[in-house]
């Protein structure tokens, strides 16, 4: 489940995208669409069946009128960088549209530890 730090790397992340958008053409903005923490289980090959949900996506409408995903970005605090990396496999293998994954591995360092979690009900009132 993607928590208030998830939410701040991808909006760090989607500033970039969301600057450009505006000095595009109108023509062109205008098929671009941001996705944030939507279900996803259009994969393909032996992908099929799973379901994944990205932090953040960009997907493009093409001139058939079919919504393709290009951009992908997968933020992982409690994911080791090995499944951060077959995630960004599944999406390049199981959805051929998609042309980008950025990964963003984020690890603490001391590891947070609640501060009154050894403190007995007592103390802490």
């Amino acid at each position: 489940m993607a928590g208030p730090l998830h939410e701040k790397c991808v909006a760090i992340i989607a500033e970039g995208p969301f600057n450009i958008r505006g000095k595009i053409p109108e023509s062109v903005s205008d098929r671009i669409y941001f996705l944030g923490n939507q279900d996803f289980n259009g994969f393909e090959h032996h992908y099929h069946g799973s379901e994944k949900t990205p932090n953040m996506a960009l997907e493009v409408t093409d001139n058939d009128g079919d919504h393709q995903m290009k951009f992908v970005v997968e933020v992982g605090f409690s994911e080791s960088y090995e499944e951060l990396v077959e995630d960004a496999r599944m999406w390049f293998e199981g959805l051929a549209s998609v042309v980008v994954v950025m990964l963003v591995k984020v690890q603490e360092h001391p590891p947070y530890r609640c501060p009154i979690n050894h403190l007995s009900e007592a103390k802490f009132v």
